[in-house]
């Protein structure tokens, strides 16, 4: 993912404390390492792949206790991408991958999405065998809408 991190972000600061522009929820949030990842990934999902914004959830609620970082649905409503974000500095481990999958076997999607700004890995899951297959590429949301 040669591009991901090359996306103009808008960042203000008030009183000392740095904030970030999410385009989808429309409002500034503290600039942590995860939040300013997250927003890379709506760049990348918004401008590179061409999802609408109406398609893109972030801090999709799952559960009581379940929180997606980012859920891109398709048309007809239904997840299709699952992303979890972690800050650059934060490895992308086992204890990542259990989050990632119970997201997984909650919402049923046909992509995942690990990142931490630095890392990336993007895997489909395979319908003839029911497996999950890592790819080298997002899919675009023509891939994703269906």
């Amino acid at each position: 993912m040669r591009n991901f991190g090359r996306h103009s972000l808008k960042l203000k600061e008030e009183e000392g404390k740095k904030f970030i522009w999410d385009p989808i929820r429309k409002g500034w949030f503290p600039a942590f390492p995860e939040e300013f990842v997250r927003q890379q990934v709506i760049a990348t999902l918004l401008e590179d792949l061409k999802v609408p914004s109406i398609y893109i959830a972030p801090e999709w609620k799952i559960t009581k206790e379940l929180r997606a970082d980012v859920v891109v649905f398709g048309i007809d409503l239904k997840p299709k991408l699952v992303v979890e974000c972690k800050a650059p500095n934060k490895p992308i481990n086992p204890a990542t991958w259990i989050q990632i999958f119970e997201y997984v076997e909650k919402l049923k999607p046909r992509f995942l999405w690990l990142t931490n700004g630095r890392n990336n890995w993007i895997a489909r899951f395979d319908e003839e065998t029911k497996n999950w297959q890592q790819i080298a590429t997002l899919p675009h949301w023509d891939e994703l809408k269906q």
